[in-house]
């Protein structure tokens, strides 16, 4: 071993470093030995660790800090684990001895909530795995998924009978009625960062966005995914709100109006299981039914890196750690697997994808007109407010919307459509100014206003870009 020899570097470790690396292009030449058997391996692996539950997991979630992972398995127990070295910390057999569907983390570290089959939720300390009080009963029915509001206020729980329940975080009682509209079980339940909005998905594929304070639905369901909806997800800023669908696509909402964002969705080619964000914002990882994790940047939509590989089963849940440097995930395999994300190559800068204000010509005869987007990516840029226009969404009838921009003094949002219309609305009052046919040819792909919100710039798939009066159009 190298602790009792130095020259061990040489001789054993430095000729299994991986080629492609800074240590092996500084040091691999003073490599003595070599592999016979087998191939040196290019780039170091992602894996961390991996640890054996003994029972499936079905959920797995990061402690506020980081420190410790809690797992929930069908076999009623949770595991709390060193997110460092994979040891176990403790367990604990609650659920009444019946499986645990889903596991999270109080914001502040101190709580670890356990939604089981039985329909009841276990408190525990967070440090110990203890039993903190009674368990939490609502219903009868199965907890599908449960969610802290960030502010630690407010606890959320989805059951199989397609109701919603609000806790209070602190006491543990109810808060007001269920949360009702659903048709089937729900699958998956998210606080936006800012604790304002909830977001709920059922069996059946449909989502609904509540205002969290009030207890009421936002807008219309969102049906836009053709398969069962596997999990959801808002992005760092509350803006936006994801979906993953069996059918292996993702969709983009505006998370309070419901406007969809992605054109078209985002095929990934895979059923998917689970889905996260990382904190940034930048990277989303998704477990799929063929055992493999990947990942990819959120503005261009293209793949980081290469697949994680290791499980054998299906993915369960995959999670970023709250610093974003590593990722868990788990599986009906049993086993648990820590990622370092450190091994993913960069996100190259986000550049929005707001038009450049160039004059109206025709595609082709502008050497300086702006190429068409060689791919849609996952999530529209955010950086417009949309999130801010205070009454709910417009009736849009009609061809399909693929881009929205909000002007900077917030008077008016303006909508394009994809039979090459502009629709301008006021934004304060939710009343229509009227529909606009532009000289585009094809359908409007992106809009940004002027700092001054007078000029409307509108990009087409027809390769323009027209610039228009916002007060005389």
């Amino acid at each position: 071993p190298i602790s009792l020899g130095a020259l061990q570097i040489y001789v054993s470790a430095l000729p299994h470093c991986p080629r492609e690396t800074k240590l092996w292009e500084q040091y691999g030449s003073q490599a003595i030995g070599r592999i016979l058997d087998g191939k040196q391996k290019l780039k170091w692996n992602a894996s961390i660790w991996t640890s054996t539950a003994g029972s499936i997991v079905n959920d797995i979630a990061f402690s506020p800090d980081g420190v410790i992972l809690a797992s929930g398995s069908d076999d009623g127990t949770i595991r709390l684990w060193d997110a460092r070295t994979g040891t176990m910390l403790a367990e604990a057999a609650t659920c009444h001895g019946d499986g645990i569907t889903c596991v999270v983390f109080s914001p502040d570290g101190k709580i670890l909530a356990a939604g089981c089959r039985d329909g009841t939720i276990s408190m525990l300390d967070a440090q110990t795995a203890a039993m903190r009080g009674n368990h939490l009963t609502g219903r009868d029915h199965e907890i599908r998924s449960i969610a802290f509001s960030p502010n630690n206020a407010v606890l959320a729980s989805g059951s199989n009978d397609g109701t919603i329940h609000l806790w209070d975080a602190q006491s543990g009682g109810l808060l007001g009625e269920p949360l009702a509209g659903h048709n089937g079980g729900i699958a998956s339940i998210a606080f936006s960062p800012d604790s304002e909005l909830l977001a709920s998905v059922s069996d059946g594929g449909t989502i609904y966005v509540w205002d969290a304070g009030a207890q009421e639905s936002l807008s219309h369901p969102l049906t836009r995914n053709q398969g069962e909806v596997r999990t959801i997800a808002f992005s760092p800023d509350s803006r936006v709100l994801i979906s993953a669908s069996s059918d292996g696509k993702l969709c983009s909402w505006v998370a309070r109006t419901g406007a969809s964002l992605a054109r078209p969705p985002i095929s990934l080619g895979n059923w998917i299981s689970s889905a996260a964000f990382s904190p940034d914002g930048k990277i989303l990882a998704f477990g799929a039914g063929d055992e493999i994790i990947r990942l990819r940047d959120v503005q261009t939509g293209d793949l980081l890196g290469e697949p994680l590989t290791g499980h054998s089963h299906r993915i369960t849940a995959v999670s970023f750690s709250p610093d974003g440097k590593v990722l868990v995930s788990s599986s009906s395999d049993k086993t648990i697997h820590l990622w370092d994300t450190a091994f993913l190559p960069e996100s190259p800068p986000s550049q929005g994808v707001g038009p450049t204000p160039i004059a109206g010509s025709p595609g082709g005869e502008n050497p300086h007109e702006s190429s068409p987007p060689q791919r849609d990516p996952i999530m529209a840029d955010a950086a417009s407010p949309v999130s801010e226009v205070p009454n709910k969404p417009p009736p849009v009838e009609g061809d399909r919307i693929m881009s929205v921009a909000v002007s900077p003094d917030r008077k008016f949002l303006a909508v394009g459509s994809n039979d090459a219309t502009i629709t301008l609305w006021d934004a304060q009052a939710g009343v229509s100014l009227g529909e606009h046919p532009t000289r585009h040819q094809g359908g409007i792909r992106c809009l940004a206003f002027s700092p001054n919100s007078q000029i409307l710039a509108s990009g087409s798939d027809d390769r323009s870009i027209h610039l228009w009066d916002v007060e005389e159009d």
